[in-house]
């Protein structure tokens, strides 16, 4: 089970762009843990899914698959208007069996 925290507008930007990678205006940061007893492997692709469909993000950064062991965090950063989020209401993650791992775009709301 993969437990998905999304962070809009994260102060993570401010480190990446300064002390790390010099990457600019990464304002989406999203933590996935794997609270299961099972490695998962999911790619940095994500979808957006809302009540007018789903949005694929296949540009989020570090690139590529990722092996998660239990008790393990991967995060994903990535660079988009804030406006693009409004019509969505949850975030997808699949894994490379097939398994979707959902979660609440704004837990807040």
């Amino acid at each position: 089970m993969l437990e998905i925290k999304v962070h809009l507008n994260s102060p993570v930007e401010k480190i990446l762009d300064f002390k790390c990678c010099h990457m600019l205006n990464q304002n989406l940061e999203i933590l996935v843990r794997n609270r299961g007893e099972k490695t998962v492997r999911v790619s940095s692709a994500c979808e957006l899914v809302g009540p007018s469909g789903r949005l694929r993000l296949e540009c989020l950064f570090p690139p590529g698959g990722h092996v998660i062991p239990p008790g393990e965090i991967v995060a994903f950063y990535g660079s988009f208007p804030e406006s693009l989020f409004d019509p969505y209401e949850s975030v997808v993650f699949r894994d490379a069996e097939g398994g979707e791992h959902w979660a609440p775009l704004r837990p807040d709301r």
